[in-house]
């Protein structure tokens, strides 16, 4: 069905009054298809964004800004698992599967930047899941599916327009901001980005587990899913546990990669949201508040938090444009999921001056039923039988330690091999709780 409900924005903003149009859409993330997709529902989009390009704002100037999150490459595996070492040939493979899945986003970004008025334009800015759209071969590709025209700009972590500053946000979240300048890296003789430390660890250490937890990434509120699913929280509390107290150390000082970066700040925040199980992601208010006070703009967007919102910081007013992905609210006995309304925000701009905003909030098409469990217990087995695996795995690793310890207090050197021992078993539904590591 075709959207084609402009009047309540108009009603509101008559054309007399403005000159320009500016349609923000965050977190849309668009993946590599099938039921792990958040975002399934391109044709949707398509018609949403074309709903624009008929009717009264035909011939008005039209920004559709893209701002961030649009990809979700970060979810997107490459060769069956999910390098930290990105160069440009992964991240094309990456969006050529993402954009193979969804040929009517860039159907309708063809649309919009050939419309024959020639005055609308896309404008894509980076954020925490598509990183890669800092890769120049990413923007040339990209710009090949939307038709070759130069319309279609990239602006990386953020841009302006008249009075407005728009980025996604991440570079307000500790543990997801990179150094523009230093975006990039040489690892044995390749180009790769310069992702951060906690996008290092979501690759190496969660994103493996995408397969099984993918639905719980969707739902909300997550203090509620982790009171309801204790497993879950053990399961990714022993992961990162794991990694923080071994794993990231090990490669730090021995395989020293370039990428494992140690940083005081990012490792106090990690803690802070690793021992409180708190999964959400935060902006720093310290770093929104230096740049709502430096910036010149009237109007600031950003996403990142999945949540729309608006705030005033003195004259100054902060939009949080909410999310398009699949998003759901469970319920107290997790059998019901209840769709999230997507949305995004309209601003309408007179000699680059905001003379009106629109806060637009939709229901989108439903995912096919086979696509969802009955409630979300459904996979709580196959989390008990990861934890298994990884207690197993624990026991063997202080036997190891034992071991160790007794040859070198007997003087012993070369290769060490600890004694092999049987599992206790714990039971089949019971394993053993040890999140704390």
């Amino acid at each position: 069905m075709r959207h084609t409900a402009r009047a309540s924005s108009l009603d509101t903003v008559t054309g007399s009054r403005y000159d320009r149009v500016l349609l923000v859409f965050s977190d849309i993330e668009m993946g590599s298809g099938g039921d792990i997709d958040d975002f399934p529902h391109t044709p949707f989009l398509g018609e949403l964004l074309s709903s624009y390009l008929d009717g009264p704002l035909s011939e008005k100037p039209i920004d559709f800004v893209f701002n961030g999150d649009t990809f979700d490459l970060l979810k997107t595996p490459y060769g069956g698992t999910y390098p930290h070492h990105i160069t440009s040939d992964v991240a094309l493979a990456k969006v050529a599967s993402i954009s193979g899945r969804h040929p009517k986003f860039f159907e309708a970004i063809r649309d919009i930047v050939n419309h024959p008025s020639g005055n609308k334009s896309v404008h894509f800015i980076v954020g925490n899941h598509d990183v890669e759209l800092l890769f120049p071969e990413v923007q040339d590709f990209l710009k090949v599916l939307g038709g070759g025209n130069d319309r279609i700009l990239f602006h990386g972590f953020e841009m302006s327009l008249g009075k407005i500053h728009i980025e996604h946000g991440s570079q307000l979240d500790p543990l997801f901001h990179i150094d523009p300048d230093k975006a990039f890296v040489q690892v044995g003789g390749k180009r790769m980005l310069n992702i951060s430390w906690a996008m290092v660890a979501l690759l190496d250490v969660y994103m493996p587990l995408h397969p099984i937890l993918y639905l719980y990434d969707r739902l909300c509120p997550k203090e509620l899913l982790l009171q309801l699913l204790p497993e879950v929280k053990d399961l990714l509390l022993a992961k990162g546990w794991r990694y923080w107290s071994k794993d990231f150390w090990r490669e730090l000082l021995f395989i020293k990669d370039p990428l494992l970066k140690f940083n005081w700040t990012v490792l106090k925040e990690t803690m802070k949201r690793f021992t409180t199980s708190n999964p959400n992601v935060y902006l720093n208010k310290k770093r929104l508040k230096k740049i709502l006070d430096s910036k010149p703009a009237e109007l600031f967007i950003i996403g990142h938090l999945h949540e729309q919102g608006s705030y005033y910081h003195g004259k100054k007013r902060l939009l949080q444009s909410g999310c398009i992905r699949d998003e759901y609210f469970i319920s107290d006995d997790g059998k019901t999921f209840t769709p999230k309304l997507k949305s995004f925000y309209e601003v309408f701009l007179k000699d680059q001056h905001v003379v009106g905003i629109t806060g637009r909030e939709l229901q989108g098409p439903a995912r096919p039923p086979e696509s969802f469990p009955d409630s979300i217990f459904d996979m709580v087995p196959k989390v008990k039988e990861l934890l298994g695996e990884f207690e197993d795995l624990k026991r063997m690793e202080k036997q190891q330690e034992k071991q160790e310890k007794k040859e070198q207090a007997q003087g012993k050197d070369g290769n060490l091999v600890p004694e092999l021992v049987e599992p206790a078993d714990t039971g089949p539904d019971e394993p053993e709780n040890n999140s704390s590591g």
